[in-house]
Formats: structure tokens, sequence, C-alpha cells
């Protein structure tokens, strides 16, 4: 069929803004995403006619998110029907959305989402695509824009929808075009597609926007207001790029990732520009997967100048805490009080650290600077020994002193932080501290020359000391 006038002039554009992005080459393999909505078949139907010129190899990818009964079925059929017509092989998944969403406790749009870009992957890598393109287009992205702006995600959510996400090769090629000119171009080239009735349900926030926010907007402030927050979009994605830059560039600097936790050094932190502090905590809120709300990062961000012990809920169970010199990230839920036996010779592991008792028949005369390693003298103690963790009002007789200590001062002074206190694993004898485990030796069992038989007390992977080093 030849093309009208709207539909090269749309075709055109679409090739420039390929070409101008970088987004594909020729003799590329390219999975399309189509729902069977106007913007996916329009861009089914561009790509075979791309297809031809660059010559490409073409798939198509069909979600099926059983959410409408015979309307979402009558949906896969019609794409089924596409994928004849344009002779692409087809790759379709059923899913049970509604299911996956109460499972996980999240929103039937954002179960869709993570379950749609899943399948989009896995079938990426199944059909050896070089990319995945979605038929985002420009209205799209500026709901998005004026959606982020509503939920104060910061620089990252003014920059809108990517024109390519790198993280699984997804592709834009339409996010230039306004959903009037993907229409027009429909039109003109007698496309059929198919409609989606709960886009047109106003209790999604998006369709909110879209069909009370958007219009008002244009009738009322800007006629053009797709097109400004396309431009503002571009705009904020240049700074975003900056901005992301020097993100990574201070996180060399300041960011340390232990078993279970991440913490930031606050002294660098505070010479940073205050733009970049909140950027930074925007970043590492996503990578222990929180929604970095302006609330979340403005209460985090506020430990740079808190006391020291000031804690900070942050969502999805983690909690960050201000300690002497850093931020410290890591999960709500407290580790359960824990107490064993220590056999001689044995081997126990307790929260993720094993620790070993050996006999050392000849006690040794040198002793090597290993805190994960402690030698102890066998005729001081009463069997069996027990590994448990602190007590308030625990004392013990740090090894070079000649008077008690209480342990929750010792762990102040080695700027242990007090969500850390209670996993530590402390070994006794009887009712007396023996060795607090990869820190310090209690002065009582200590080898002395008059010792005649010796234990070796070791931890091993995710030792105290290990741990706690960067503090």
């Amino acid at each position: 069929m030849p093309r009208t006038k709207n539909a090269s002039s749309l075709y055109k554009t679409m090739v420039q803004f390929i070409k101008q992005h970088e987004l594909l080459h020729s003799k590329q393999k390219i999975l399309l995403a189509v729902s069977g909505g106007v913007d996916s078949t329009v861009m089914l139907d561009a790509f075979s006619e791309l297809k031809h010129e660059w010559n490409l190899k073409l798939g198509i990818a069909h979600v099926n998110h059983q959410l409408r009964g015979a309307e979402s079925n009558a949906d896969e059929k019609f794409v089924r029907s596409l994928a004849a017509k344009y002779e692409c092989p087809i790759f379709v998944s059923r899913v049970p959305t509604k299911q996956r969403a109460r499972e996980e406790g999240v929103s039937i749009q954002e179960s869709a989402r993570e379950l749609r870009y899943a399948f989009f992957q896995k079938q990426r890598k199944a059909f050896g695509a070089d990319a995945v393109a979605t038929a985002h287009n420009a209205d799209d992205n500026a709901e998005t824009v004026l959606f982020n702006l509503c939920r104060g995600t910061g620089i990252a959510g003014l920059a809108g929808i990517p024109v390519r996400q790198k993280e699984g090769n997804i592709i834009r090629p339409l996010l230039f075009a306004e959903r009037k000119e993907i229409e027009a171009y429909a039109r003109g080239m007698r496309i059929s597609f198919r409609e989606d009735s709960s886009n047109r349900s106003e209790k999604y926030s998006r369709n909110f926007l879209r069909h009370t926010i958007f219009p008002a907007l244009k009738r009322r402030i800007n006629p053009a207001i797709a097109q400004t927050l396309q431009h503002t979009s571009e705009i904020m994605k240049l700074c975003s790029e900056y901005v992301n830059g020097e993100v990574e560039e201070s996180l060399q600097q300041l960011f340390h990732e232990r078993k279970g936790e991440v913490s930031l050094n606050v002294e660098q932190l505070r010479r940073k520009h205050s733009l970049l502090q909140l950027e930074i905590f925007r970043t590492l809120l996503e990578r222990i997967y929180v929604e970095p709300s302006f609330e979340r990062i403005a209460a985090v961000h506020s430990l740079i100048h808190a006391q020291k012990g000031t804690v900070v809920e942050c969502g999805g169970g983690w909690v960050a805490e201000r300690s002497a010199s850093e931020i410290i990230f890591h999960k709500k839920n407290k580790r359960a009080a824990f107490g064993r036996k220590l056999t001689v010779p044995g081997t126990i592991t307790v929260n993720g650290c094993s620790l070993t008792v050996k006999e050392k028949n000849t006690p040794p005369t040198h002793f090597e600077d290993d805190p994960q390693r402690a030698y102890v003298d066998a005729g001081t103690l009463k069997f069996p020994l027990t590994v448990r963790a602190w007590k308030n009002g625990d004392r013990f007789i740090p090894l070079g002193m000649n008077k008690e200590k209480k342990v929750s001062d010792f762990f102040i002074d080695q700027k242990i932080p007090l969500f850390r206190k209670r996993t530590i694993p402390i070994v006794t004898s009887g009712d007396a501290i023996v060795w607090i485990a990869g820190l310090r030796l209690d002065d009582r069992f200590k080898i002395t020359p008059r010792t005649k038989n010796a234990l070796l007390l070791t931890i091993h992977d995710g030792s105290t000391q290990r741990k706690f080093k960067d503090t």
C-alpha cells in the first residue's frame, strides 16, 4: 500500500531518530514488543518497511496478562494474526498477573510491568535479538515526566523515559512522535488495532493524567504541553547523565559494601554539593530496591548532621543508621539472640561466622597480629565453653588492662553501631567473657609463662574484625 503524507513523514522521522540515537544498525535482529494497541501496531508496520531497507530480522513478543478475560485473549489472537501478516515469528507468554501482584504485595500495574519486561529479556536472549523495541511515544514520556514531578523523584524522574535502556537493550524508536501523529499514520495506512478498555478507567493514576489533567493543561495553560515536557525531558536527560557520572565517581570513594549492608563515609559525603548528596542517596536507595521518594531521600540526607545512633526508616524492610563516621543501610529485621556450646575441639556457625577451637599442647611463644585468632590458657577455663550474643551489663578485662570495662563502652570505643552489637559472637567460660570474637581477648585468659596447655580460637568468613575495619 502506498504511504500517505502523514505515514511517510512519521516513517522518515523515525529513521532519522534511530540514526541520531544509534538505536540499531543494518542486519540486526530486533524483537518488537506488540500489545495490539495503536502504538505498537504502527511500530510493527513501520519496522516492516525498515526491515527491507536495512536487512533486519524481526520477531514479535506479546504478553497476555489475563486481566480482561476474553478481551485479553482477543488481543493475543489479533497479534498472532499480525505476526502472520508481517511474516514474523511470534513469542507469547500468558502470565497470572493478579495472582503475582497479590503474592508480592505490589500493584497490578507494577506486577504487569515486571512480568512483561522479564519475558522480553528472556525471549530476547532466546531469539538472539540485539534489542527489544517498545512503542513508547512522546505523550507517554510527557505523562511520565509530569507523573514523576508529582511524586518528587528528582532529576532522574524528570528525565522521563530513556530512548535507550542499557539494561536489557531496550530501545524506544517512537519516543519522538506524539500520539496524534501515530493515530494519523494508522488512519492513513488503514491499520487495524485493538483498544484496551482498561485505558479508559481513571482508577489508574496514569489514565487520570491522560484523560483529565493533560486535556485541562492543554486548554488552560499550554496547547503544546506534550512538546514542552518533551523538551524538558531532553534537558533533564543531559543533566541526569552528567550528575550520574559524578555520582558514580563519588560512590567509588564513599561506598562500602559488607555482608548484608552498605554504608557511606560521612566526612567525605559532607564535602560534596547538596545536589550531589541527594542524588547519591537516591542511587543508593535504588540499589537496595527501595523506592527513592523525596521524603525518603530527605530523611536519609538528614543523617549527615544527625547524632550517632539516629535511625531512619527507608521502607522495603531497610533502615539507615548514623554511626560515628558512616551512614549504614541494613535490613530492619533483628537477628535472634543466640547461645551455643563450643566443644573442644570443634566448630560452630553463628550469624554467618564460623568459630573454631583447637588444642595446642605446646603453648605459643610468639603471637601473630591477627585479631581473627586468639590463644587462651586452657588451665584458666571452665568447660564447656559457650558462644552467645552481648547482653546489657556485660563486663570484661580487655587484654593489656587491669580493670573491668563495660562491653557496651568497648563497642563505643570501637565505633560499632548499635544494631551490630548483638550480632558479634562472644565466647564465655562460666560467667566470664573469654573473647569478643575478632575484637579483643580478656586479659585473665591470656597465655603466660605458667601456661601448660593452650587453645586456639579462630573466627572465619564474615568475621567481626573484617566487617568493622572501615567504621
